[in-house]
C-alpha cells in the first residue's frame, strides 16, 4: 500500500499488476449457507461482535472470483460486515488521504501485516460515513477489505481492526 496527499503530482511507486492464478478464472458463486462460503479460496472466520451473524457469500467472475465477498448481519438485522478476500492483483497502486469532514486514511501494522485504515475520529463533531480496514497478506497474496457498515462498526474503528486481526488468529490458518 501507498498513500499520497489527495492533490500530490510527485512521483510514486510504480504499481503493478499480479497474474492470478488460473483456477481465479472460475465462474462465480452466491450462497447463503455458511459451510458452503468457508470452501472459497482466501476465506477467513471473522471473530464477530456479539449479535453478528453470517448473511451470505458471493463472489463474481468479473469481480472477486478467485475469493469471496461475505455479508453479515448485525445486531438490527441490517447490514452489520462486509469482507472481502481475495487475490491481491493490483498492488502498490496510490490510496488519496482525502479529507472529508476529518476522515483520517493511515498505514498501519495489523497482525504483522501492512494495512490501511479509514475512518473518522471520535470527537464531538464525529459522523463517521466510512470504517474501512484492508490488510494485505503476503504469504497468501491475498487482500482483506473490511467494510464496517452499522453504528457499531462505524463509532468504533477498533473494533473493525480487532475483527481484521482476528481474520489471521486460529482457528485461521497462519
Amino acid at each position: 500500500f501507498q498513500i499520497v496527499p489527495n492533490d500530490w503530482t510527485g512521483a510514486t511507486e510504480e504499481p503493478v499488476y499480479h497474474r492470478p492464478p488460473t483456477a481465479y478464472y472460475s465462474s462465480g458463486f452466491s450462497t447463503t449457507t455458511l459451510s458452503e462460503a468457508r470452501t472459497r479460496p482466501y476465506w477467513r472466520e471473522p471473530a464477530l461482535l456479539e449479535g453478528f451473524t453470517f448473511s451470505r457469500a458471493s463472489s463474481d467472475p468479473e469481480g472477486i472470483a478467485y475469493g469471496y465477498d461475505a455479508s453479515y448481519r448485525g445486531p438490527h438485522g441490517g447490514l452489520g460486515l462486509r469482507i472481502m478476500g481475495a487475490f491481491a492483483r493490483y498492488r502498490g497502486w496510490p490510496e488519496r488521504a482525502v479529507e472529508y469532514g476529518g476522515v483520517i486514511t493511515e498505514t498501519r501494522v495489523i497482525a504483522n501485516r501492512p494495512a490501511i485504515v479509514i475512518y473518522e475520529p471520535p470527537g464531538p463533531t464525529q459522523n463517521p460515513f466510512t470504517a474501512i480496514v484492508a490488510v494485505y497478506d503476503a504469504a497468501t497474496e491475498g487482500v482483506y477489505l473490511l467494510d464496517g457498515g452499522t453504528e457499531r462498526l462505524l463509532y468504533n474503528i477498533d473494533a473493525l481492526i480487532a475483527i481484521a486481526r482476528s481474520l489471521f488468529e486460529p482457528p485461521n490458518a497462519p
